[in-house]
């Protein structure tokens, strides 16, 4: 079971990165590996450290609390990522940030995202996990091995997502790649609760 939750909660906290490598396979731009294992860095830092902090707080707290709080926690950003989605559907932004749109990293069009550009996009995907940490920390996820298997995967996601890219269309898959995040993180979040 612990090994089925970090496999879950690290898939539903990158999914968004598969997103991205998508949109970047069918812009033909490339993400070569040093900058994907870039990412892959920041993203599982981010993750180490809000586990870390999540950690520190469930210290702080009655284990049969704290496992209520985690999985709150998760649910709670799991519908925060679901009315995002849903929201972005119904009413487009104009102007988009990095933050908002990671596929904006690309700031020099070469086609090619370069380490330093890979830097920000990274940074982005990293800060969509925070949250995420601090309520599977406090679920009793173990930080070590969450973070590795966030770094795989984010790795994977962001790879796997830029070869199908080339294949097919990333409008709508962007959008369920969000709404399969929040509704995974949410039902993560219910199990954590009940257990």
């Amino acid at each position: 079971m612990l090994w089925l939750s970090i496999c879950a909660l690290a898939l539903a906290a990158n999914i968004d990165g598969f997103a991205v490598g998508l949109s970047y396979g069918i812009k033909k731009t490339r993400i070569p590996v040093p900058s994907n294992l870039f990412i892959a860095g920041i993203t599982s830092l981010g993750t180490a450290l809000s586990l870390t902090a999540g950690g520190a707080l469930g210290d702080l707290i009655p284990e049969g609390v704290s496992h209520i709080l985690g999985g709150g926690l998760l649910v709670i950003f799991g519908l925060i990522t679901l009315w995002q989605a849903i929201r972005g559907r119904i009413q487009k932004k104009p102007d988009r940030s990095i933050f908002d749109d990671p596929a904006q990293a690309d700031r020099d069009r070469s086609g090619v995202i370069e380490p330093r550009e890979s830097f920000l996009l990274g940074l982005a995907l990293a800060l969509n996990n925070l949250g995420f940490g601090v309520g599977a920390s406090m679920l009793g996820l173990p930080v070590l091995l969450t973070t590795v298997v966030t770094f795989a995967i984010s790795y994977l996601c962001v790879a796997l997502g830029g070869l199908l890219g080339r294949r097919v269309l990333s409008g709508r898959l962007g959008v369920c790649a969000e709404i399969v995040s929040g509704a995974l993180m949410a039902v993560i979040g219910v199990v954590g609760c009940l257990l």
